[in-house]
């Protein structure tokens, strides 16, 4: 079998769905033996988020980052960037975030750099759509500069106009991302490789209002992601306290409850059965499932992979497992060596400090049930 197929499992769904459901599960199980394997051998981290900024013009109450937006820190730059980027062992996949990553100007180069230095060839970019001339312009700049598999864009959006503006922060928030949304549907018209989808926090205004938000996006027939709030006293547990970083949104009552959220995932999944464009992936599904899970029980229901497949850098150069845990250490201080951080002492005893968390930040919840048996055989 090509090795190929070790970092694409995707690609063998033709042939699974072929076979009888016995040797389904062989396949699946084989290629997944593999790629843990592989995993578990990783110099340096697979997936990559990374802060390019920590500027916004937004100002979200349930943003987990807010302390730290808008500070004097220097940021990454483009030569730092390449020095990190020469340093990865393993191309990774990388999710630029922040922030509002289009602020930076220097997008395109900063995608570029990655993907000449580190072989990068996915990147996922997260933006609350305000600048739509701008984003526009940097996607076809980076499309243009880099050879990529997959440039997707993860567009914020949490509710109708007034709902989304509220939570935003910004009166016309809505209108800018929505606009955002009909150029780049434009771009995606020509170019196979461009990916768009509208990620949404589930607050209690988007509760009340899911149905007519499905129906005022069908037309788009963009993919959605629901996630829940991180908030201080609901999102993590079992981490050392010593080792928790304090991100997090602000505790606030206002945020649905865990019964809440359930009626919310009926309702979203009646709809999507119902919906002419199926907008609710199953993989996205299992993902909301694997959340509640957590919250309603405080348990793993999969292995985590942060600190070995999954990998944060921050706007100031710190280094993270995830966005839960404290730094490991800092590039400005390791000659921007991430193989050196991913392996030094510090590294080696977060690992056995983290074995028993529990959390429902989505990014690690992807990256588990993508090395999960059951997941794919489901899912892929």
């Amino acid at each position: 079998m090509s090795v190929w197929y070790l970092t694409h499992p995707a690609a063998l769904r033709p042939l699974k769905n072929k076979l009888h459901p016995s040797l389904q599960r062989a396949l699946v199980g084989s290629v997944n033996s593999v790629r843990r394997f592989q995993a578990s051998r990783s110099s340096t981290p697979r997936n990559i988020v990374i802060f390019i900024t920590n500027r916004c013009q937004l100002r979200c109450g349930a943003c987990f980052y807010r302390r730290e937006l808008n500070d004097s820190v220097p940021l990454l730059t483009l030569d730092e960037i390449r020095r990190l980027a020469g340093s990865l062992k393993h191309a990774p996949r990388i999710v630029l975030t922040g922030g509002e990553p289009f602020l930076r100007e220097d997008i395109d180069e900063i995608c570029r750099i990655l993907n000449k230095y580190a072989g990068v060839k996915n990147i996922s970019i997260n933006t609350n759509g305000f600048m739509p001339d701008s984003i526009v312009d940097s996607v076809g700049r980076i499309l243009r500069g880099s050879r990529l598999d997959a440039l997707k864009l993860q567009l914020s959006v949490d509710g109708l106009k007034a709902g989304h503006d509220t939570f935003r922060g910004a009166e016309g928030s809505f209108a800018q991302a929505v606009a955002t949304l009909k150029a780049l549907k434009a771009i995606q018209r020509t170019h196979r490789n461009f990916f768009i989808e509208i990620a949404s926090l589930v607050n209690r205004t988007l509760l009340n209002d899911i149905r007519d938000f499905i129906e005022y996006f069908q037309e788009f027939e963009v993919p959605m992601k629901f996630s829940v709030i991180r908030s201080s006293d609901n999102g993590t547990w079992g981490l050392p306290q010593d080792e928790v970083s304090g991100l997090a949104a602000g505790a606030d009552p206002a945020y649905p409850d865990i019964d809440e959220l359930l009626r919310f995932q009926t309702v979203v999944r009646e709809l999507n059965n119902a919906c002419r464009y199926k907008f609710w992936t199953e993989f996205q599904q299992l993902k909301f499932e694997h959340t509640l899970r957590a919250l309603k029980d405080r348990q793993r229901a999969l292995p985590c992979y942060a600190g070995i497949v999954d990998a944060v850098i921050y706007h100031n150069g710190e280094v993270a497992f995830c966005e839960n845990t404290l730094p490991v250490g800092d590039l400005r201080d390791s000659a921007f060596d991430l193989r050196a951080l991913w392996s030094s002492a510090r590294a080696r005893l977060l690992r056995g400090k983290i074995k028993n968390c529990v959390c429902t930040h989505g990014c690690n919840i992807l990256t588990s049930m993508a090395y999960d048996d059951e997941t794919l055989l489901r899912a892929w």
